[in-house]
């Protein structure tokens, strides 16, 4: 197969249906063929074990606008674990069960922004964020530059305090109501503060502190994607989540300032559009009684939260998790990173390239963000069999 050949099959758009045995597409941070037959085996032992339940048809009636009570029980055992934080424990109150981190994303900009909203990026960020937040949610977007251990939070504190002062200055002082009657968030930070995408890089404790601190002082929204945590390629315990380091401050709305936006699509399969958003139980109420979406809806995604409740009760998404993270990936890592250097690094670009990819190994990056943010660097190489 030619690159070409996986060009065609990216006709509509990033999710191809290319079925080859042969062919690694390097163009999508996506499960290959092998690991969706591992989740299509826990996905039937869990469902077993769900149908055992009584009333286990409930599973396909509208359900708690947070989610089931025992998926954020068993999600809230689960993160802890894997999370193993000195700072913030996961509660299940502080949790709210989602269709994924795009929906997130959705959930939160809809409920808790104003209309008018300002929301500040990292430059470099996550390309298909900047086109929800500004092309469908119409919100300005305001670039703010990246350093080796994170956002620049000098420029993050003056870019902030410059755009509050115009919104003054024009009259604006952003006391619009959301649909339950709270003020809306005037504003926005959104970050990837653990394996940054598509730079790697881990905010550092330092100015973890300082973005709460920021944000507590401006009455600033925090939106943390934070679907790669758990993939810390070295085994070791994943640095800290933003949202620990705001644990226990309420900041100005009384509410709490910062939201973790997690997913099973990176963990398990991005099929079964199942997701979580993690913040204080104020907030979480904030967002699942503010929004007709879940009075109309129920739960997201009922179904998939009630057999991965018991999947996650069997361990099986424990243990599937460390086989990708210290098996599967951390091979595949070794391989793409063989490749580029025989391959790509070499001369004047070859020496950005190393720097880069070196980094990403300085930051325990893991591979399923090396292979998806490379892709505009090595196109040629998509259809060489790594295996």
């Amino acid at each position: 197969m030619s690159p070409s050949d996986v060009d065609e099959g990216l006709a509509d758009g990033y999710f191809p249906d290319v079925d080859t045995t042969d062919v690694v597409d390097l163009r999508t941070g996506a499960p290959d063929k092998g690991q969706l037959r591992e989740v299509k085996d826990i996905f039937c032992r869990a469902a077993q074990e769900h149908s055992r339940l009584p009333r286990a048809d409930r599973l396909f009636q509208y359900g708690p606008m947070r989610g089931p009570p025992r998926f954020t029980r068993e999600l809230a055992t689960f993160l802890n674990a894997g999370y193993a934080s000195a700072l913030s424990p996961v509660r299940p109150a502080g949790l709210l069960a989602t269709a994924g981190a795009t929906s997130g994303l959705w959930l939160v900009t809809s409920v808790l922004l104003s209309r008018r909203a300002v929301v500040f990026v990292e430059s470099p960020t996550y390309f298909i964020a900047t086109h929800i937040l500004r092309s469908d949610l119409g919100h300005r977007l305001v670039p703010v530059p990246m350093e080796k251990d994170g956002v620049d939070v000098d420029v993050l504190d003056r870019k902030v305090a410059a755009e509050k002062e115009q919104m003054h200055l024009r009259g604006e002082d952003c006391e619009e109501g959301s649909s339950n009657g709270h003020k809306r968030f005037w504003a926005m930070f959104y970050t990837i503060p653990t394996f940054h995408n598509p730079t790697g890089v881990c905010v550092s404790p330092a100015k973890s502190s300082r973005i709460v601190d920021t944000a507590r002082r401006h009455d600033l929204l925090v939106l943390c994607d934070d679907v790669y945590n758990l993939l810390c390629n070295d085994g070791g315990t994943p640095p800290e989540r933003l949202l620990a380091y705001a644990d226990g401050h309420d900041g100005e709305s009384g509410l709490g300032n910062v939201v973790s936006n997690g997913s099973f699509s990176k963990l398990l399969g991005p099929g079964l559009r199942l997701g979580w958003l993690e913040a204080c139980p104020a907030l979480i109420d904030r967002l699942a009684d503010g929004t007709g979406l879940l009075r109309s809806s129920g739960c997201m995604n009922n179904a998939a939260a009630g057999i991965i409740t018991a999947a996650l009760g069997l361990g099986l998404v424990r243990d599937h998790v460390r086989h990708l993270r210290d098996d599967v990936y951390a091979d595949r890592f070794d391989a793409v990173y063989r490749v580029l250097r025989q391959f790509v690094l070499t001369g004047k670009i070859g020496v950005v390239v190393q720097s880069w990819v070196e980094s990403w190994i300085g930051n325990r990056y893991f591979f399923p963000l090396l292979s998806f943010s490379v892709r505009k660097l090595i196109l040629p190489l998509v259809a060489i069999n790594i295996r």
